[in-house]
């Protein structure tokens, strides 16, 4: 919807057209995509015809819209450069302290998460006393879901959620920690990562 609202103003006022995208957009439900196809049957054409580029920042977005039939697309990879750097921690720990920084919606894929490490557990991997796995965020649509996954699994002693926490907080949380997982299913440009 934003990029055919970006288009109908460039047809208004004349104006170049440049869409950026940064990952594939197919909606999972069956019902939203059969409508999404039928968007893009009338979409694409005029997109393509007026697009001066289509700017893609991944190159599995890239992929995708060449896939889907788009012109005119430039991969232009966007950079991330820090503004600070953490100050190094001795980080020996006795446990695997695990981190997964993300908003709970079906694309970061928490229930995978969670499922390994159900996996590990029961199949003698790891014993529950020496694994923790902290979930970092808030908001989404799955974090009532996620919730009940852990407790069906029964693993509340050792999936903790730890709610939101500052961006200015979270180096000092990521030390306490000695494994980062990012479960995404697709990931644009993951700032955590």
């Amino acid at each position: 919807p934003y990029s055919f609202s970006a288009l109908l103003y460039s047809i208004l006022f004349r104006k170049k057209f440049v869409v950026m995208e940064e990952q594939r957009n197919d909606p999972h439900d069956k019902f939203e995509n059969f409508f999404f196809h039928l968007w893009l049957l009338f979409v694409r054409p005029l997109i393509n015809f007026k697009a001066s580029k289509i700017v893609c920042i991944t190159r599995p977005c890239f992929d995708y819209l060449k896939k889907k039939g788009f012109k005119k697309l430039v991969y232009i990879p966007v950079p991330y450069e820090p503004r600070s750097w953490p100050k190094r921690v001795n980080n020996k720990q006795k446990k695997l302290k695990i981190i997964c920084v993300a908003r709970f919606d079906w694309l970061k894929a928490h229930d995978v998460l969670v499922k390994a490490v159900d996996f590990l557990i029961k199949n003698r991997k790891f014993k529950r006393s020496d694994l923790v796995v902290s979930l970092v965020g808030s908001g989404g649509k799955l974090e009532k879901q996620t919730k009940g996954l852990v407790k069906s699994l029964g693993l509340g002693d050792v999936i903790k959620f730890r709610g939101f926490i500052p961006n200015d907080e979270l180096d000092e949380v990521y030390q306490e920690h000695n494994l980062f997982v990012l479960s995404s299913r697709s990931e644009p440009v993951g700032m955590v990562v």
